[in-house]
């Protein structure tokens, strides 16, 4: 009887520090990251949660310099941006995400006002060690930019543009 339960007590102690020893070598689940977002038409920072048990679902938020300089506009500003992120595996996985951008645009001929982006790109994501990711992805987004400075003179940028992520995080 005791050769039995020592027997079952290191089996379980073994099977522990294998599982700990194999978690702690590759990517661990880290619902947090901190992220530099530099993509096509913005630079900025952002913070992700993944959420618990579904592991496959996030919602990002991001402050943002917006530039879309590839138009030939001359719009900039400061943007907040919210998205959820839909992921088709649990961390290194392909992933869609709609996306909305409130905005604070300036231009050299209008003046200061308000736009908005809409859009949905959809790309990679992976995990590298323990706390980086990286994120590639590509797609479409719709910029509200424009306003009419007086009835006539429309300023800014309005119209369906690509639209790329280049994401690097940590996280935590």
């Amino acid at each position: 009887m005791k050769t039995a339960v020592r027997f079952s007590t290191s089996a379980t102690l073994v099977s522990a520090l294998v599982s700990i020893t194999a978690h702690a070598e590759g990517p661990q689940w880290r619902p947090h990251s901190l992220q530099a977002d530099l993509g096509l038409a913005v630079a900025g920072i952002a913070y992700e949660h993944r959420f618990i048990p579904a592991h496959w679902f996030a919602v990002r938020g991001a402050l943002q310099a917006t530039y879309p300089w590839y138009t030939g506009k001359d719009v900039k500003g400061i943007s907040l941006e919210l998205r959820p992120m839909f992921y088709f595996g649990s961390l290194n996985a392909f992933y869609v995400s709609p996306f909305f951008r409130a905005a604070s645009i300036r231009t050299t001929e209008g003046g200061s006002y308000p736009g908005w982006t809409a859009g949905i790109t959809a790309g990679y994501t992976h995990h590298f060690g323990a706390h980086w990711m990286g994120r590639v992805g590509a797609g479409a987004q719709y910029f509200a930019y424009a306003h009419f400075v007086d009835a006539t003179k429309e300023v800014g940028l309005a119209g369906v543009w690509p639209d790329v992520d280049l994401v690097v995080g940590y996280r935590f």
